[in-house]
């Protein structure tokens, strides 16, 4: 009997002990399903998926290197990790060990076909959602033109009368308080502080000068607002005159002006998926301030910037950033591989969506509902006190799994009905990769969803794509790119990349460019000439 281990997590968003309770339930009964030894339970309490800097979940990883399991349990594969870019990682560093992940109630593929079924899906509910939010619009715009409150946040100062709103008097004397102040050049930290001194709260809790954004901005306290571009005044009743409030966002703009002068953040977008082609270190952000007061952004290698024992030159962030953009599309622009994307992307929708994981799920739903009605009628049938504490706590920990289970399945069922085709994934990546590869949002979009991993040398790009032909993307290291390149040095053919413009063709010698694999991975492999 192999071992395993089951890791557990929940957020603090409307989850709890019961919670963790049952995901470890349900995954010790899947190991014993699989005939496995479960030898540790890790637990993460209040922490979310997108956090990769959990004890226990850190613990676990690191626990992997001692050979002690074969297999790390999962309730749902996001209580793993959400982020795609830290799932990859670290299921790539659990692999190292010869450890596998498994979901104790999903049928899901961590594999590119899934990958990209999930953006599919992303892209598909946007496309809805633009639909639906015209129709709605359409039913707000009725709302506002009568004057009715059309649902929604309820603006602090403000309270509903039927279908109207009226001015809440005590509030709305706070918020004048805080204009009044703010117009005068008090900071809002002692506007805080005079609020609290007069013992006045909101929702019980004092005052923080960080409430006051929201409400000097808010321009519905004039009583006139903008929706739709339409002007609209007969919704919220004026607290703050107009030469008041607008005096308020000079204020607001001087200051916002000053205090992020010097402190805009730049994103470097191949941060944590760039390495150095000559030690394998991680690229980092770097950069610098000329003699004429311009500042220049860099990628710089780890163990040369801390430790001064590489000798990489630095990168030029906007250049690697829109190169790799440019290559994923040119890639992805290649019809056969697109094709053979959206045949592998509808197999595992029909699998996903199958009658069988249909009746599987229905099963489990059956089997867990006739738990909660057995602990019901245990509870009801008298026994002690302490038994009915136990079986209250049994019945709170199964309806947090049969709420799991319903909401998987209706998720199931809701993907069946869009009847996904070939054409539709075609569709979707035509669309998905449409785009300027100078623009940083598009650039952004590209790197995130479909760049696995960058190596770069002085005289060497090799790129990883999120797009492969074997079980699942995983994380490519130094050793095995610099063994796949051997063996093409050693002489493989040559293939020659699709038109690039320019700018790529004076650092690039687009004649040199190969194609690789590593462990189903798709990359590209690109000589570096004249650019040094």
């Amino acid at each position: 009997m192999q071992n395993a281990v089951i890791y557990a997590r929940y957020s603090s968003q409307g989850q709890n002990e019961q919670t963790i309770e049952g995901q470890i339930r349900k995954c010790t009964e899947y190991a014993a399903a699989q005939k496995l030894k479960v030898v540790n339970i890790y637990i993460d309490k209040g922490k979310t998926g997108t956090d990769v800097n959990r004890p226990q979940f850190q613990k676990m990883i690191v626990d992997a290197a001692t050979g002690a399991f074969n297999y790390v349990i999962v309730y749902m594969l996001d209580r793993f990790a959400r982020n795609r870019y830290y799932s990859t990682v670290y299921s790539w560093q659990l692999q190292q060990n010869n450890v596998k992940i498994m979901s104790a109630t999903e049928n899901i593929s961590e594999g590119e076909e899934g990958e990209f079924y999930q953006m599919f899906l992303e892209w598909n509910a946007e496309k809805y959602s633009t639909r639906l939010s015209k129709r709605v619009k359409e039913g707000l715009t009725t709302s506002v033109i009568n004057g009715t409150f059309a649902g929604g946040h309820l603006v602090y100062g403000y309270k509903k009368d039927g279908k109207r709103l009226v001015v809440n008097e005590d509030a709305a004397a706070i918020i004048k308080f805080i204009f009044n102040e703010y117009v005068k050049g008090v900071s809002k930290k002692d506007i805080a502080d005079a609020l609290n001194k007069k013992g006045l709260r909101r929702d019980g809790k004092p005052f923080e000068a960080k409430h006051f954004d929201r409400i000097i901005c808010n321009e519905k306290y004039t009583g006139s607002f903008t929706f739709g571009g339409r002007e609209c005044n007969n919704v919220y009743p004026q607290i703050v005159d107009r030469e008041t409030f607008d005096t308020a966002q000079k204020r607001a703009q001087t200051n916002k002006y000053f205090s992020g002068a010097n402190s805009a953040k730049i994103e470097y977008l191949l941060q944590g998926k760039l390495y150095c082609g000559h030690c394998g270190a991680s690229m980092v952000a770097d950069g610098g301030t000329g003699k004429m007061g311009t500042k220049y952004h860099y990628y710089a290698c780890t163990n040369r910037k801390k430790k001064h024992t590489c000798n990489k030159s630095n990168e030029k962030k906007d250049f690697l950033e829109w190169y790799a953009t440019e290559q994923t599309v040119n890639y992805l622009s290649d019809p056969r591989r697109v094709a053979i994307i959206a045949d592998d992307v509808v197999k595992y929708y029909e699998s996903r969506t199958s009658q069988t994981e249909l009746r599987r799920l229905t099963a489990e739903r059956t089997k867990t509902q006739k738990e909660i009605d057995n602990a019901v009628n245990l509870m009801i049938s008298g026994v002690s006190a302490d038994v009915v504490k136990t079986l209250d706590k049994k019945i709170v920990e199964l309806t947090a799994l049969l709420n799991d289970l319903s909401e998987h399945q209706a998720k199931v069922e809701l993907e069946q009905g869009l009847k996904v085709t070939q054409a539709d994934i075609i569709a979707f990546v035509a669309e998905f990769i449409k785009g300027n590869p100078h623009d940083k949002a598009f650039q952004k979009r590209i790197i995130d969803n479909l760049v696995n991993a960058m190596y770069i040398s002085d005289d060497r790009v090799t790129l990883y794509f999120a797009i492969k032909g074997g079980k699942e993307v995983a994380f490519i290291g130094k050793d095995e790119t610099d063994a796949a390149i051997n063996e093409l040095d050693a002489g493989a053919s040559v293939q020659t990349l699709p038109h690039l413009p320019r700018q790529t063709r004076q650092c690039l010698n687009t004649t040199d460019a190969r194609y690789i694999f590593v462990n189903g991975v798709a990359g590209i492999v690109i000589e570096r000439k004249g650019d040094r």
